[in-house]
């Protein structure tokens, strides 16, 4: 029995996916080299995304988080978030297993974080802060029943400062992260 066949713009797709990526990319560097600016003793690992054969693959098993960084016996799992819209941030854009990840590592040594990087804007309105966002308050928001985070709500977070390191790029203070091991 033939069902038919539906046409996808698979292209528009990628395109869509490069771009967030590539943004959260960018991100991912500027915050490894940060922490290897402040703690260049540290141990940094990037959880690598799997093998890419076309736009659907995805990484098996699913991926706990981003990565995780250890600091004089201090462990941090990271989760980057990169959001390009000024109104609010939804809390599904964590997938089950990065919130399942995230809460594993931090009842296991670890202090799970959410690090969202908001950008936007341009010239003098332009907007780049990050947010630090612990597993266990992005739980409680979700047990509450809130599906998003407004912009104006994210302040109450603390933030990462923008920095120019020794090379002349752009990283960030992530010594405030260590600083914030208390539940936010």
């Amino acid at each position: 029995m033939f069902l038919g066949c539906v046409e996808m713009d698979t292209a528009s797709i990628g395109q869509k996916r490069k771009k967030k990526s590539r943004l959260e990319s960018v991100f991912q560097n500027e915050m490894r080299r940060s922490f290897l600016h402040f703690y260049p003793k540290c141990f940094y690992y990037k959880i690598p995304d799997g093998i890419r054969m076309g736009d659907w693959s995805s990484f098996i098993p699913p991926k706990p988080f981003d990565a995780f960084c250890s600091i004089d016996r201090i462990n941090l799992a990271i989760e980057y978030k990169v959001h390009k819209v000024h109104t609010a941030w939804s809390l599904s854009a964590l997938t089950e297993s990065q919130l399942e990840g995230l809460e594993s590592a931090d009842k296991n040594a670890f202090y799970g974080f959410v690090l969202l990087n908001v950008r936007h804007g341009l010239g003098k309105v332009r907007v780049d802060k990050v947010y630090i966002i612990h597993i266990s308050s992005v739980k409680r928001l979700m047990k509450n029943g809130v599906k998003s985070i407004k912009f104006d709500d994210l302040e109450k977070y603390k933030q990462l400062k923008k920095i120019k390191l020794t090379d002349d790029t752009v990283g960030w203070d992530v010594r405030e992260l260590i600083s914030c091991m208390v539940v936010n």
